[in-house]
């Protein structure tokens, strides 16, 4: 199914510690909730562990 096609009657941004390919990472997605799909949307990214204190020091860097 083409989530983009999909209404969500809920949306929550979720960030979870998963394995992808034997690794472990940072995962941060849309998970979706209708009555046509629940479940994470394929927008999102996997960060790996090894980067992650990369990852959050380039986002403290940041000028909002």
């Amino acid at each position: 199914m083409d989530y983009k096609q999909v209404q969500a009657v809920t949306k929550e941004l979720k960030i979870q510690l998963t394995t992808f390919k034997g690794h472990r990472g940072v995962d941060i997605r849309w998970y979706l909730e209708s009555p046509e799909y629940t479940g994470a949307s394929n927008k999102g990214i996997w960060i790996p562990i090894a980067q992650w204190e990369d990852f959050k020091k380039r986002i403290n860097d940041l000028v909002v």
